[in-house]
């Protein structure tokens, strides 16, 4: 148990990022669809928690590197990871500044190279300083967001519409970076009990967190590029504004790693990159990367859910197949 609750802590720590926690994601995706908004939350969680499973379990079976390979056999596969996990990872960066420059007024540019220098230190040690940081701080983002929920102020009502592409669309492009992180975390899913409940925890707590948002959301400005900064109350502003720091670290974190891993370049040339890269990304602003870009990545994201789906079923029928072919011997 305590294996499942430290990779489902690194787990969640990557999945909630400056999205998921600013409330702009869980609005675009499920708050404008009003009392269906729920349904579509269950639907995400579900195939989140089938698609944990189903990687862990290839990772096991195949090893990192042969499952690595199997996911990107093609090679614009593998660009596309690349360009995905650094998109994240200056996105966590951007969405800082704008959180800081809109709760105090404080200069973006100074927020961005604040947050940007403390990820490139926690990058220099590796998976090593990734799982260590993620297992710390995820619990204490998770209770920040339940805590959010009590200091709330008032409640209006958003309209509906259809949920189910929008449920399957946004966990696409959130699992994206998963199979790298999860990649280094093998020795971790020492059985399949273990990778279940990594699983079921994993899916039950982001729920009950995209849960929690909903509910704030009806009370936010989701024209603010924060919204959910609007609705906490004002004596508690500098409590959650120190969890959405964290939950956009630790996303930035673990996609800052992926990226490393895949393009599999020394450190010392691609933490500098991903430093720079991020502040002159910083010119875009948060709203603008989640409307238009993160939708794309999650229709494209639909083809690493498929293929991680069609390698955990290859991986069943192999055994069968030897079994059969034994029982013919004999």
């Amino acid at each position: 148990m305590k294996n499942a609750l430290s990779a489902a802590m690194v787990l969640i720590g990557t999945f909630i990022g400056a999205g998921f926690a600013s409330g702009r994601e869980v609005y675009q995706y499920f708050g404008i669809f009003g009392k269906y908004g729920g349904a579509g939350i269950a639907i995400s969680c579900i195939i989140l928690g089938l698609f944990t499973y189903c990687t862990a379990d290839n990772i096991q079976c195949l090893g990192e590197e042969v499952y690595i390979e199997r996911i990107c056999n093609f090679r614009w596969v593998k660009w596309f990871f690349n360009c995905y996990m650094l998109l994240i990872f200056c996105t966590m960066i951007t969405a800082f500044g704008e959180c800081l420059h809109q709760a105090f007024d404080f200069p973006k540019i100074y927020g961005v190279i604040l947050i940007d220098f403390v990820a490139i230190i926690i990058l220099y040690f590796g998976a090593e300083g990734l799982i260590k940081f993620n297992t710390f701080v995820t619990p204490v983002i998770v209770s920040g967001i339940f805590f959010a929920l009590i200091s709330e102020k008032t409640v209006n009502v958003f309209a509906y519409n259809n949920f189910v592409t929008s449920s399957v669309v946004y966990t696409s492009y959130n699992i994206i970076s998963l199979p790298f992180v999860m990649s280094g975390m093998k020795k971790i899913f020492s059985s399949r009990k273990t990778i279940a409940a990594c699983a079921t925890i994993f899916g039950g707590i982001i729920f009950l967190l995209a849960v929690c948002v909903l509910k704030l959301l009806n009370a936010a400005d989701v024209n603010d590029s924060i919204p959910i900064l609007g609705v906490v109350s004002k004596n508690y502003v500098y409590v959650f504004i120190l969890v959405l720091a964290m939950s956009m670290l630790t996303t930035a974190v673990a996609n800052g790693y992926g990226f490393m891993s895949a393009v599999a370049v020394c450190k010392k040339h691609t933490l500098p990159f991903l430093g720079l890269f991020a502040i002159l990304f910083s010119l875009f602003s948060f709203s603008f990367v989640v409307k238009y870009l993160y939708g794309f990545f999650g229709y494209m994201g639909i083809y690493i859910l498929l293929i991680n789906f069609y390698i955990f079923i290859k991986n069943r029928e192999k055994p069968r197949k030897v079994k059969k072919n034994s029982n013919k011997l004999i």
